[in-house]
């Protein structure tokens, strides 16, 4: 990222390389606010199984988090219920330990 917070994307190989920044190909996405419970984001077919919902692409994080040029990180945070029946966006700063319940999962299509 730039001084003007532009992104660059390298791609290297042993035959030469490649800088890219990246350009919206249509109009953005109309702006909304994050929903305050998770079961709103639409994420989960079934919240309580955390069973993903159709076209929910799979992926593993393989990079930090992308920073502003005043080293601030954008993401959402959501805390579970105590009855885990949904969970609710963290607004605030939030100091205590949370445990996080984990169910086996695949990310192996068929």
């Amino acid at each position: 990222m730039d001084d003007q917070g532009e992104i660059y994307l390298c791609q290297m190989s042993s035959i030469g390389g490649r800088i890219y920044t990246l350009a919206r190909a249509g109009p953005g996405p109309p702006s909304r606010p994050v929903p305050s419970r998770l079961s709103q984001t639409r994420v989960f077919s079934d919240l309580a199984s955390l069973k993903p919902a159709p076209g929910l692409i799979p992926y593993a994080v393989n990079s930090p988090f992308v920073r502003d040029t005043n080293g601030y990180v954008y993401s959402a945070s959501y805390k579970w219920r105590p009855d885990l029946s949904d969970a609710d966006l963290v607004t605030t700063g939030l100091t205590e330990n949370i445990r996080i319940p984990t169910r086996p999962c695949s990310t192996r299509l068929p």
